[in-house]
């Protein structure tokens, strides 16, 4: 089923959600007038015309800035939200202060220089350096890789991957 605007609004919680509604009360309040104004028949089109534009520049900015700063915080809690589903085992979190738990261990090198990958063939060997967290549980044994980058400085390239 796919969710309504009104449905994923209603569904922003925090500031975000705050600004989003907020935002849309000010467009909504906009509309209500417009409506207003074309239903009254007081006054002359020219007048209706010229307080729609004003209460429509007075409100412009408010929504701009509004629907502006729903976004960015609703980015911000997708960021938070992608980072909080990493697995981690029980009790370790996603900053370690244990030197041991900070790098790979080291394998062998393989007796291929260049191997088919899902890719196509591998690119030669350069220097490059290995960032990692390495977990392990201690009372499974598990061992966890959450994220294994090798980065290459001549083309800057980092390939990751979270394995256990």
């Amino acid at each position: 089923m796919t969710e309504t605007y009104e449905q994923l609004r209603d569904g922003a919680t925090g500031e975000a959600g705050a600004a989003w509604r907020a935002a849309d009360q000010e467009e909504q309040s906009l509309r209500t007038l417009y409506q207003e104004l074309r239903e009254d028949p007081r006054y002359t089109n020219a007048h209706k015309a010229e307080q729609a534009w004003e209460r429509y520049e007075a409100t412009k900015q408010k929504i701009v800035e509004g629907k502006a700063k729903a976004k960015e915080l609703l980015e911000e809690q997708a960021h938070s939200a992608e980072r909080l589903s990493l697995p981690f085992p029980r009790g370790e979190g996603i900053i370690s202060s244990d030197t041991q738990k900070s790098s790979p261990p080291k394998t062998k090198p393989r007796a291929s220089s260049a191997s088919s990958t899902a890719y196509g063939t591998r690119a030669p060997k350069v220097p490059s350096r290995r960032i990692g967290h390495r977990y392990s549980s201690k009372s499974t044994g598990e061992v966890w890789k959450l994220v294994a980058c090798r980065v290459v400085p001549s083309a800057g390239a980092c390939f990751r991957s979270a394995t256990n």
